[in-house]
């Protein structure tokens, strides 16, 4: 449960400092595509993994 955790905060911290880098050479769209993108993709494989448990 601890290794998850802590996962999740580096991943997303992450994912954060690529998108402030994207928005930072002028590619803001492409940051918010690629947030967006993201915590749908995060989301759907979230509740794939609570259907297959069921």
């Amino acid at each position: 449960m601890l290794t998850g955790l802590l996962g999740g905060y580096t991943t997303f911290s992450s994912m954060q400092l690529d998108a402030l880098k994207l928005t930072q050479t002028k590619q803001k769209m492409l940051a918010l595509f690629y947030l967006l993108l993201s915590i749908i993709a995060g989301l759907m494989a979230a509740f794939f993994g609570a259907w297959l448990i069921n």
